[in-house]
């Protein structure tokens, strides 16, 4: 065996087709809040991406089923369920 064979690769292991995220969005922002954000990821523990995408998704309700197998928004928007649920 050659040395390049024994060693070992660094890095992720490659994800089977179809697994990993392909859609890409662009966001343009101040370097002084990049700076900001990158700080508050690291702090985290995440990386700049995780970190923008966990707060873009912490306030979002995502649809549950109910016992009957429909979703219990019934195709409305949260804020329509939680409209449709005070009785307005």
């Amino acid at each position: 065996m050659s040395k390049a064979q024994e060693l070992k690769r660094t890095g992720r292991k490659p994800l089977a087709e179809g697994e990993g995220k392909t859609a890409r969005v662009e966001l343009r922002v101040h370097a002084d809040t990049k700076a900001a954000w990158l700080a508050k990821a690291t702090a985290a523990g995440l990386t700049l991406q995780a970190w923008i995408e966990k707060r873009c998704n912490a306030g979002r309700r995502r649809p549950t089923t109910a016992l009957s197998g429909a979703t219990r928004y019934a195709g409305a928007t949260p804020l329509e369920y939680g409209v449709r649920r005070l009785g307005g």
